[in-house]
């Protein structure tokens, strides 16, 4: 399948988030971790995400994920904020704003089928990735449900990894006086393309790889098959992008 007719072709939006790869801090391990915003069975208790406390509101937390192919189309984000049952009065942990960035670890921390990381905070520190999109910044509701954020346009993921970035904290918890964000589910929807193509990073791009036919060649292997020639080489500007070898 070309890669252009994947991209054009009608399609029916699902959730495309593959894993969690980290958040800017946690407050509780592992009963607070960023995996339970993937859970939707809350019939035992609460699921959710929650940030570190802060004395200041003005300090800024992160979620990002991993998404189910390299190359995604994503039209949407839709977050729950936490409204916390469980504490007097029953407050709701939203963000007062959510932008979106969208791109790929750089290398050396990139394989084709892992990530190398040092230590947790690598996870989410801006210096390890290259960012190929950036929304604008979205006015997050305080109130117990499903937002949606729609992206204006559907955007290319190159790279298959989404920060979310959460930005201004609402709610300052009685028990420490500290202000905290939770949320309870994300969902970031659009549509993976063919596992057929790949990317993978070098100094300063990417460069498109197609993995042979296991139907027709015998199976996949587990390193893609490089199409080297210079023009298969996707160079990726903040509007300028090919979408056919």
């Amino acid at each position: 399948m070309h890669l252009s007719h994947d991209l054009l072709s009608p399609y029916d939006p699902k959730d495309c988030i593959s894993c969690c790869v980290g958040a800017s801090s946690t407050d509780h391990l592992p009963e607070e971790a960023i995996e339970n915003t993937l859970e939707h069975d809350e019939e035992w208790r609460p699921s959710y995400w929650s940030s570190g406390g802060q004395k200041d509101p003005a300090v800024p937390e992160c979620l990002i994920y991993s998404l189910q192919s390299e190359l995604c189309l994503v039209d949407e984000i839709r977050i729950r904020p936490l409204k916390a049952f469980f504490r007097y009065g029953h407050p709701i942990y939203s963000a007062k704003h959510v932008r979106f960035r969208l791109g790929y670890l750089k290398p050396p921390h990139w394989s084709e089928t892992h990530v190398y990381v040092q230590s947790d905070a690598e996870l989410t520190d801006d210096s390890n990735y290259v960012w190929t999109y950036t929304s604008p910044e979205f006015p997050m509701l305080q109130e117990n449900v499903m937002q949606s954020f729609k992206l204006p346009h559907s955007v290319l993921c190159i790279g298959g990894v989404v920060k979310i970035e959460l930005l201004g904290r609402v709610h300052k918890d009685t028990f420490d006086g500290l202000y905290y964000i939770c949320v309870s589910h994300v969902q970031i929807v659009g549509k993976p393309l063919s596992e057929d193509f790949g990317v993978a990073p070098s100094k300063n791009d990417v460069v498109l790889s197609y993995y042979l036919d296991y139907r027709r060649f015998g199976g996949r292997s587990q390193q893609s098959t490089w199409l080297c020639d210079e023009d298969l080489a996707l160079r990726y500007g903040s509007r300028d992008r090919r979408t056919e070898p």
